[in-house]
């Protein structure tokens, strides 16, 4: 919960100026789902909890590039339903704290 309130503070209020910011989640853990879920809201527009594919330590770079792109699945169904196009998508593990603003002007699409 202490992660998804980080996120919630420094990026989605953060953007907060006049942008709209959209969460779209992944997570090997179906656990915590009902709680990952409330922690991020309103602003969760999609979200996904699956119980582990690769549990080695020499296969978690795999996971963590699995579980970003089914969060990205997510955001392009989201999208196409409601007819929606986004300029910038942002991933952060969800096990990340952040500890200081991450400023999403400054990231221009075109060069991310």
């Amino acid at each position: 919960r202490h992660c998804a309130a980080s996120h919630l503070k420094y990026v989605v209020d953060a953007a907060a100026r006049g942008e709209q910011v959209d969460v779209f989640a992944h997570s090997w853990n179906r656990e915590a789902a009902p709680w990952f879920d409330e922690a991020y809201g309103v602003v969760l527009r999609g979200s996904r909890h699956e119980p582990p594919q690769y549990t080695s330590q020499a296969l978690k770079a795999r996971s963590q590039a699995l579980s970003i792109g089914r969060a990205a699945l997510l955001m392009r169904e989201f999208a196409a339903l409601r007819n929606v196009t986004y300029t910038l998508a942002l991933a952060i593990r969800t096990d990340a704290v952040l500890s200081s603003p991450v400023d999403l002007h400054r990231m221009p699409a075109e060069t991310v």
